[in-house]
């Protein structure tokens, strides 16, 4: 059976080769470019027919694969993580382009980057969701693999010693509300955990609370590569909690499953929510508010992260672009304060 044309496709439905062209094109900028009565009716055709899409044919002719990789360099669990890259694959889908996911769980920087190199080169854009380099030689190798690499970014925050764009959550004005909510409670003394590897984040929360002259304890120092991990690291923190004789009011938790685990281990020991210890979780869970109390959050949308990183990514691939970057932000997601019972 001879394979089904474009050119065929155009003759039944009585339009133009370039109007089959759009309405089968993965890219939703061309296919607004028709009517979708007509989109419909040459789909429709198209389908009769048997037509099938010759992917290869469509990469040699674009020079592009369709696919994005992203790198994260722990197992996303249920948490935040994962409902991240969910997002950015539905916004990448949109636009044509698939989420290729390269997990770089406990490995060595050395073994990160020997990783990095090889896959770089199969993918039309890459996304660093974490990416965790420090060493000064590795961060020189990294920054030399990159000089040649597709267009990229950085959901949350800068790739460190990069030119990598990214996106951000503005965490100052997080943090001041969340101190603000602090101060209104009558807390003093509050900790922080689940941002153990990120400075930047300890350093800001730090700042915010200090203008509401609350003191802060930082809890945790491991990285969780994985749902079990977090809890154990959870578990750890709740610990450390109570064994402290000056003992925050008030937590903040970054990771959904440390926030579990923190509250249940306290609750067993005989203490109690809020009256002994008052939580506030920022893992963009969606059962925060099925708990008992409600959890109070700050949190952001997901989606609309994903919309900015990968509007511009996307444009930028397009557009043929071969660098991965200047270092721009290219959007700025605010978060809000949704207090609960907790």
């Amino acid at each position: 059976m001879a394979r089904v044309r474009q050119i065929d496709i155009a003759r039944r439905v009585g339009v133009s080769q370039e109007a089959v062209a759009f309405a089968l094109s993965p890219h939703e900028r061309l296919q607004r470019k028709l009517n979708p009565e007509t989109r419909k009716r040459i789909l429709k055709a198209a389908a009769e027919m048997g037509h099938v899409v010759n992917h290869m044919a469509r990469s040699l002719r674009t020079g592009r694969t369709g696919i994005v990789m992203g790198f994260l360099d722990q197992f996303p669990g249920s948490g935040p993580a994962s409902k991240r890259i969910r997002a950015f694959a539905v916004a990448l889908h949109k636009r044509g382009y698939s989420l290729l996911m390269q997990w770089l769980p406990e490995m060595s920087e050395e073994r990160k980057l020997s990783v990095f190199e090889k896959c770089r080169s199969l993918a039309d854009g890459l996304i660093f969701f974490s990416f965790g380099i420090s060493e000064p030689a590795n961060l020189e190798r990294l920054r030399s693999l990159l000089r040649d690499a597709q267009p990229s970014i950085v959901p949350t925050g800068v790739l460190v010693g990069t030119e990598v764009d990214y996106a951000r959550v503005n965490w100052g004005e997080s943090f001041g509300l969340l101190g603000a909510h602090f101060k209104k409670s009558g807390h003093k003394h509050v900790g922080i955990c689940g941002f153990q590897n990120d400075r930047r984040i300890k350093a800001v929360f730090e700042r915010e609370m200090a203008k509401w002259k609350i003191s802060v304890e930082c809890f945790f120092e491991g990285q969780p590569v994985c749902s079990e991990a977090s809890y154990r690291a959870g578990v750890d923190a709740a610990r450390k909690w109570m064994d402290m004789k000056n003992r925050p009011t008030a937590l903040y938790c970054g990771w959904d499953e440390m926030t579990l685990a923190l509250m249940e281990v306290v609750r067993r020991h005989g203490f109690s929510l809020p009256e002994d210890l008052a939580m506030v979780g920022g893992g963009n869970a969606d059962f925060y508010e099925w708990l008992q109390p409600p959890l109070t959050v700050l949190t952001h949308s997901e989606d609309e992260l994903a919309e900015l990183a990968v509007s511009d990514l996307v444009r930028r691939i397009e557009k043929g672009e071969q660098i991965p970057g200047t270092g721009r932000c290219v959007g700025v997601v605010k978060q809000k304060l949704i207090v609960g019972g907790s």
